[in-house]
């Protein structure tokens, strides 16, 4: 079952045209839907079933799910969605509103981190890289595909390894034991997935051994 925004937030907009009252609302706690995933939408219009209702955006239909509409933005954009009325294979407009559509920010970190000073015992024990979705107010699997761990000294490379999953493995944590201060250990090329399965690349996350 996908992933659904679940908290109402009500947008009062007033009739743009066809003279019936509609209101129509983001079921989002963060206000506002984000791109590259299922939001909900709720539109009701005066004096009409849902079942005739539909609603369009950038010339496509978006699903509806009884009373409720699944909403997928693939981009970030202020998105235009149009109302309709249909009978009979006949449509006429209702009006208009828009929603803000956001990209949703991804954070990988370790030990809840994303980057400084670090003890070496701290860093060694970690079992890897975490990824979490934030400013939406509500859980959101993010998966870790992979990365790559490459550690410094004095510009020299003492470490490189790539990684499938978001485990450390036991000889790169045993690698984290014989750090000294001043190393740098880099976090790169951290690939995630979000619900909809697309791939998407992390900030890196770089450490000091202090």
């Amino acid at each position: 079952m996908k992933k659904i925004l679940s908290i109402f937030f009500l947008l009062a907009i007033p009739p743009v045209a066809f003279s019936q009252q509609f209101t129509a609302s983001v079921i989002s706690n963060a206000q506002r839907a984000f791109a590259g995933m299922d939001n909900v939408i709720s539109c009701t219009v005066q004096g009409y079933p849902c079942q005739s209702i539909k609603l369009i955006s950038d010339g496509r239909t978006i699903k509806r799910e009884g009373c409720n509409y699944i909403f997928h933005p693939n981009k970030p954009a202020d998105s235009e969605i149009k109302i309709f009325y249909v009978q009979r294979n006949k449509r006429k407009s209702v009006g208009h509103f828009f929603i803000s559509v956001r990209e949703m920010r991804t954070e990988a970190a370790v030990d809840g981190v994303m980057g400084g000073e670090i003890s070496k015992s701290a860093l060694a024990a970690q079992m890897g890289i975490a990824c979490s979705v934030v400013e939406t107010g509500f859980e959101l699997k993010c998966v870790i595909d992979s990365f790559t761990v490459t550690i410094l000294r004095k510009d020299s490379v003492l470490y490189h390894k790539q990684f499938r999953g978001n485990l450390f493995s036991e000889e790169t944590r045993a690698f984290f034991r014989s750090l000294e201060s001043s190393d740098i250990v880099l976090f790169s090329q951290i690939i995630y997935f979000l619900p909809d399965q697309k791939r998407k690349r992390a900030r890196p996350i770089e450490f000091i051994i202090k």
